[in-house]
């Protein structure tokens, strides 16, 4: 893959930088974790690359190159706080939602925090250990995806609930003083437009939802009206292009405070509102 000198080891910066060329613009940011994983350290500064090491590293970056996610790749990926396993079948969160954790509002009408929709764990997981005080209760419909969220609080020394439930059916009203989010959002018409990372290795019930993608986000407005204590928060991610839809939704329904806020790449990504 890449020209290296004859020695049997090379200096992990030098070797970055190779790394970094041949992932290109829109990859070469992974590059640094992806050193970080294999040598096991943050700083790589003053390390040397083995053969082992070495041919480690290329097998990861051509398997990128074709398309597979680098947290399935690496088995693991840090969310803010946290590290999480991850496993094929159950949805990989991008970088921009951990921003979704830093809107939580100081006010809330109690400590108890609604994860919907958890996936395997990185929201409600990076609550709990950021806010020890708050009770946080993470719910998916997936089998699978509540598995391993249970083994990534374990893993990170987190004690949580976490319920198999499809909706909120299960709990009262007025439970909740905030519910979080990050449902499927794609229009089913865009399947064939999407990275192949996304495509071929996220479940399908993690990425579609409707014709226009708002069926779900729809159905979340409705139900969690019921299930918020009166000055509740709701957040939840979506789409680039559906904010002023997501405000739309929330104001039939009652919310006041609507607000929507863009991610790191300065697109519209996160829209939260309060209940009266």
């Amino acid at each position: 893959m890449t020209s290296r000198k004859k020695s049997s080891y090379i200096k992990a910066t030098e070797f970055l930088i190779q790394i970094k060329a041949i992932l290109g613009k829109s990859l070469e940011h992974e590059a640094l974790w992806i050193f970080q994983q294999v040598l096991g350290k943050n700083d790589i500064s003053d390390l040397s690359l083995n053969q082992t090491q070495i041919r480690r590293i290329e097998a990861i970056v051509e398997k990128r190159l074709g398309g597979k996610p680098l947290q399935l790749l690496l088995g693991q990926y840090p969310f803010r706080k946290i590290n999480l396993k991850t496993q094929r079948g159950v949805f990989i969160p991008r970088m921009e939602t951990e921003m979704m954790i830093d809107l939580i509002p100081n006010d809330l009408p109690s400590n108890i925090i609604l994860d919907l929709c958890c996936g395997s764990g990185p929201i409600g997981l990076s609550i709990k250990k950021e806010k020890e005080d708050l009770v946080v209760i993470l719910l998916d419909i997936s089998k699978k995806a509540i598995k391993l969220a249970q083994r990534n609080a374990r893993m990170n020394n987190i004690s949580i609930d976490i319920i198999r439930g499809n909706g909120l059916s299960c709990f009262k009203d007025n439970s909740f003083s905030a519910i979080l989010c990050n449902p499927p959002y794609i229009p089913i018409s865009d399947k064939c437009n999407l990275p192949d990372e996304v495509r071929y290795y996220d479940p399908n019930l993690s990425l579609f939802s409707g014709k226009d993608g708002l069926d779900f986000i729809k159905t979340i407005a409705t139900i969690s009206f019921t299930k918020l204590k009166n000055k509740g928060f709701l957040c939840y991610e979506h789409g680039d292009n559906q904010a002023e839809k997501c405000r739309n939704i929330l104001n039939m329904n009652g919310f006041i405070q609507i607000t929507s806020y863009k991610d790191m790449a300065e697109r519209d990504r996160f829209t939260s509102c309060r209940k009266p």
